[in-house]
């Protein structure tokens, strides 16, 4: 909910007491009220503030109150400005519509009507400060969203990343496996035909054993294969 700010208003208006009874009756509804006594003073204000709510008398010297209209809006287009006159000819009331216009107000006026009238224009105003929030809002959520999106994007990159480098790393160890039996497959029967060599060969028969130890050699070396030591090993022994 957006908060309500206390308005500004600018009340312009040549005749003192009406100034005098709307600065009293807008101050006690809790508007900031400014006071300016013609139009060139008003367009003055309107130059060095921010006025959320203008109202105006049309027939004043120097300035009238459409001058005061134009130098609001070309200021701010979104401050509202009343307008109040004791005649409003065609002409006039057709400029004023085209220039932006809010609302006049017939003089002489009550309190209550310019209450009410300042009243609806303040809830236009705050209407639109919420409609300004919300789209602050929602605008800020969908960055959220766009910057979730893209973390989740690179997110993924990294995940994928690491899934590779997994994937790397089991094929690593795979092939250490792999090359682990391979070791265990050369070296376990070599030391089990070694030792059944060194077993079954009578330590008296000197020769043979020495032909099994260089066939051995020749094995480890890489010389001959398992099944040629094999082979090689049954004739040292039969022969």
């Amino acid at each position: 909910m957006a908060t309500t700010l206390q308005l500004k208003v600018l009340v312009v208006d040549d005749e003192r007491m009406y100034r005098y009874l709307l600065q009293k009756a807008l101050e006690a509804e809790d508007y900031e009220v400014f006071i300016a006594e013609d139009g060139e003073r008003a367009i003055e204000l309107i130059q060095q503030n921010n006025f959320d709510i203008v109202l105006t008398d049309l027939a004043m010297p120097n300035k009238d109150g459409l001058a005061v209209l134009r130098a609001a809006k070309k200021k701010n287009d979104l401050t509202v400005v009343i307008i109040i006159t004791g005649y409003a000819s065609l002409d006039t009331a057709l400029a004023a519509i085209h220039d932006g216009v809010y609302d006049y107000i017939t003089k002489p006026f009550q309190l209550d009507e310019i209450k009410l009238t300042l009243k609806n224009a303040s809830e236009r105003i705050n209407l639109r400060r919420l409609n300004e929030e919300l789209l602050a809002k929602l605008e800020e959520a969908y960055r959220k969203i766009e910057d979730l999106s893209r973390n989740s994007q690179q997110s993924s990159v990294k995940i994928t990343d690491i899934d590779k480098q997994l994937a790397l790393r089991q094929q690593e160890i795979t092939d250490n496996m792999r090359r682990l039996r391979g070791f265990h497959d050369r070296v376990f029967p070599f030391q089990f035909e070694s030792n059944r060599a060194a077993e079954d060969e009578p330590k008296e028969d000197e020769p043979a054993y020495s032909q099994i130890r260089e066939a051995i050699k020749l094995w480890k070396n890489g010389a001959i294969t398992e099944q040629e030591f094999k082979i090689l090993k049954r004739k040292i022994l039969n022969s």
